[in-house]
């Protein structure tokens, strides 16, 4: 099933369990190996440590943004979404994030890699 749709920011296909970062408090709840969902970017460099460990990324914001630079040179996939998404913090749910094609999937079996 098709969550959203994004720009590709660095290309692979990963999937994990989902964690959203509002604040620094919500860094707690991330571990080794999550999706990590970044609403609020204004203070990007507390997440630089989660993000060198997290398997993919979905953000808001530019292509050109600092952690957008970042996370190309650290050669982790991430896809840019509109503020809108509805994803939620919830370990059990499971996405595919497929940013060769810029489509963040709840099913791996409907996405056209």
């Amino acid at each position: 099933m098709e969550i959203s749709t994004g720009v590709i920011g660095y290309s692979g296909v990963v999937s994990g369990d989902v964690i959203v970062v509002n604040s620094e408090k919500d860094l707690r709840k991330v571990k080794q190996h999550n999706i990590v969902f970044l609403k609020n970017k204004k203070n990007v460099f507390p997440y630089l440590n989660l993000l060198k460990e997290s398997k993919g990324v979905i953000m808001t914001g530019g292509v050109l943004s600092h952690i957008a630079i970042i996370l190309r040179e650290l050669k982790i996939p991430f896809i840019l979404v509109d503020e809108e998404v509805d994803i939620k913090d919830n370990d059990s749910i499971v996405l595919y994030l497929v940013s060769k094609n810029g489509i963040i999937y709840k099913n791996m079996n409907n996405a056209k890699i």
